[in-house]
């Protein structure tokens, strides 16, 4: 819930300028998920923020959800479903570099949907969509993750890299790509204070080379 909510607030001032309604639920037990980190709150940082660029008016809700598989395994699902303009399923180029859904309008480099599903590959999940035009869109991802005991503690999440568990305070590296030069210097400075090195650049033909 913490990691959530710390992402909600990097794009707060948008949302209430938009007057957009916005919630977080949890579903299943409260356990503690290993999962990188990183990787983790770059997908959802990706996600949400195309949630609040395209949705102009009504809501944006973030689900999540744990199943226990055993003691020490399960499955964790993440929901972010918006209100905006949606896409057709037609549209094949969805998760491709440097698509945008023709919602150019909105500039942006149009690379988050292909990182996203990039970083959740790497952390063997998987990431779909679902959207009617005009009815807003719903991203999922799903994966598999080594949790606690059976014993319920609050939710934490801890990197998990080459079987090592690395604290959420340790260093590490975020790219921000954005055409606008106030967005990214508003990103960088929230996570710095998170502890977390940001690299910027203001097209996807540069981050790609980075």
């Amino acid at each position: 819930a913490t990691l959530i909510q710390s992402i909600l607030a990097m794009f707060l001032t948008t949302i209430k300028s938009k007057g957009l309604y916005v919630s977080y639920k949890h579903k299943g037990p409260s356990v503690e998920i290993f999962v990188d980190i990183l990787k983790l709150k770059q997908v959802i940082i990706n996600l949400v923020s195309n949630a609040v660029k395209f949705t102009e008016s009504g809501s944006i809700k973030i689900r999540t959800e744990t199943r226990l598989e055993g003691c020490n395994s399960g499955l964790v699902t993440l929901t972010v479903r918006d209100t905006g303009p949606g896409f057709s399923d037609q549209d094949k180029k969805l998760f491709a570099y440097f698509e945008q859904l023709g919602h150019r309008n909105y500039g942006g480099s149009g690379l988050g949907l292909a990182i996203s599903k990039k970083l959740v590959e790497l952390m063997d999940g998987t990431i779909t969509a679902q959207s009617e035009v005009g009815k807003g869109s719903t991203f999922t991802v799903k994966l598999r993750a080594r949790l606690n005991d059976c014993n319920s503690q609050p939710v934490v999440s801890k990197n998990s890299s080459d079987n090592n568990n690395i604290s959420e305070c340790d260093l590490g590296n975020i790219l921000v790509v954005d055409d606008n030069t106030l967005n990214r210097k508003t990103l960088a400075i929230y996570l710095a204070k998170q502890n977390l090195h940001c690299m910027e650049a203001e097209d996807g033909k540069l981050a790609v080379k980075m």
